[in-house]
């Protein structure tokens, strides 16, 4: 009977090694079949999506090689960039653990290249992934900026409560900040998603730019403002543009909504221009008209409130009569326009004048360009451009005629500079943030030191990137090297009053101060920063 039972057991042992075996070699064989088939179509997949950018390139270099002027100096940058990543990928080595990254990244660059030049150009072959999917929604989605100028840098309380205000709304991050204090003059650049549908949801840019408006006006009077740079107010200036797929219908109407919040619920005088004018008319109508060319005090200079209690022009919105402290605002929407200074090293205001006057379009120079001459120091007078039309005339044009003018009258000039990044690297930063914005990550706050971390080394901070930088995340550290990351004394603050500095790698003279990024517990208790003893860590651990 045993060995009945023992015979029976290996008969099941060997029937069951035998179908194991043949089960393997068939799917062994179907998986190496499914396997080639699988990579046949992932290698044809990327093949035809890095064949389509090359194709891109070859034929932008083409044009460029024909006249080296067709693109910007940015936008040839970019397709150096995007060749350099194409030839950079691992073709033959489809394993390289490179590959997504520099996909993404070529991916971003063509996007952001087509974007400066105001084409639209989509691939549309397979996507590689969900992020892909997310990243291809987002740029396809609808983004408006906002820029808004304000009559002050020398305050620093002012511009932090401003600041202040715009971080109440997250979805419309500043994203550049540019600081002129010889003009004492600001300039911010915001950027949102727009909803593609009306909407009863309030618009995230219109509010946020709406509370920078209401912090400006109550802690800024304009009787005691001076400055080489003309102001018609407080805020002086607010433009909206279109970004992406955006329309520029989309934007005017933001523009105008508001104007009527700043108009009847801020109780100052409101004027419209460009595509939020029913008639279309230019900002530099409404500057002639309400006398923003003319300075009203000696060294040209700009100083104290306006002077004219009625109006020259009925405002669009708000009350007819001027608030001293406060002045008037004009908003509008219009094509993506550049600002390009250049110095000249000069103290004649009236020969630089004549040269402002020879590169604008109005005195019979380039066509789409604006200029004045504004005093900018003691020892030069910069020819101040807007450039309303940058992908046909852009700044290294407004240079070389400047130079060519300027050699006429004996005069050396300077490098010049834009006041904002470009459109394609303020749409890179604002994807690089929304990503951030998006979802909360966890991160594990490491120390230096070891051995008061080991305690609690597993413990998490979650932490809600309110604006993210770039990827700059500090680690709490105390040492040296983070006090210009994290503000130690923190003790009686709450956590959006924790920010750090970065200088912006385009402008050198952009800083951004008390918060440009924060670092925000989920939980909303206060997390003491900047504290190296092993009970305050532990303390935070705990919490």
């Amino acid at each position: 009977m045993d060995d009945i039972f023992d015979s029976s057991l290996n008969l099941e042992e060997a029937h069951l090694k035998e179908g194991f075996d043949e089960g393997y070699k068939d799917g062994l064989g179907s998986g190496k079949e499914d396997g080639k088939q699988v990579g046949l179509k992932t290698g044809f997949e990327v093949g035809e999506e890095l064949g389509f950018y090359k194709g891109c390139v070859d034929i932008w270099n083409s044009a460029i090689h024909v006249d080296p002027t067709q693109f910007s100096s940015r936008v040839q940058k970019g397709i150096k960039q995007m060749e350099e990543l194409i030839e950079k990928y691992p073709i033959m080595e489809p394993e390289n653990e490179s590959v997504h990254e520099i996909m993404d990244s070529l991916r971003l660059k063509f996007r952001a290249v087509c974007a400066s030049m105001g084409v639209k150009l989509e691939y549309n072959g397979y996507p590689k992934s969900s992020s892909v999917e997310k990243e291809k929604i987002m740029l396809k989605s609808m983004l408006g900026c906002c820029k808004v100028y304000i009559s002050e840098s020398r305050n620093r309380a002012a511009l932090e409560s401003i600041e202040r205000a715009a971080k109440l709304f997250p979805k419309a991050p500043i994203i550049n900040k540019f600081v002129d204090e010889t003009y004492n003059r600001v300039g911010y650049t915001l950027v949102s998603k727009l909803d593609p549908q009306p909407s009863s949801d309030p618009c995230p840019l219109r509010t946020s730019v709406l509370a920078m408006v209401k912090a400006a006006l109550e802690s800024i009077d304009l009787e005691l403002h001076s400055g080489s740079h003309p102001r018609l107010g407080i805020v002086d200036h607010i433009c909206f543009h279109p970004l992406l797929s955006t329309s520029l219908d989309q934007a005017a109407n933001i523009a105008k909504s508001l104007a009527a919040d700043v108009g009847y619920g801020l109780q100052v005088p409101t004027f419209l221009y460009g595509a939020a004018h029913g008639e279309g008319r230019t900002l530099d109508t409404i500057r002639r008209e309400l006398g923003y060319f003319k300075p009203n005090s000696s060294g040209n200079q700009w100083v104290g409130g306006l002077k004219q209690e009625s109006l020259a022009l009925k405002p669009d919105e708000g009350p007819p009569h001027v608030i001293p402290t406060k002045g008037v605002i004009v908003i509008g929407a219009t094509r993506w326009v550049d600002n390009y200074n250049v110095p000249v090293f000069s103290t004649d205001l009236s020969a630089v004048r004549r040269i402002a006057k020879g590169v604008s379009g109005r005195g019979g120079g380039l066509p789409s360009v604006q200029a004045m001459a504004l005093a900018h120091g003691e020892t030069v007078i910069e020819v101040a451009c807007n450039l309303l039309d940058p992908n046909n005339v852009r700044g290294d044009r407004v240079q070389l005629e400047v130079e060519r003018l300027a050699k006429e009258e004996g005069i050396s000039v300077g490098k010049g500079y834009f006041t904002d990044l470009s459109q394609e690297k303020i749409i890179q930063n604002y994807l690089k943030l929304d990503s951030a914005l998006a979802e909360e990550f966890r991160f594990v706050i490491y120390h230096e030191h070891k051995n008061e971390m080991k305690a609690f080394q597993t413990q998490l901070y979650s932490v809600s990137l309110n604006s993210l930088p770039l990827g700059n995340i500090a680690d709490g550290c105390s040492k040296s090297h983070c006090k210009d990351v994290i503000t130690k004394d923190c003790e009686d603050k709450e956590p959006t009053d924790l920010g750090y500095n970065y200088d912006n790698e385009n402008s050198s003279s952009f800083q951004q101060e008390s918060g440009a990024a924060y670092l925000v517990p989920k939980h909303h208790q206060k997390l003491h920063w900047g504290l190296d003893t092993k009970e305050r860590w532990e303390r935070k651990a705990n919490m």
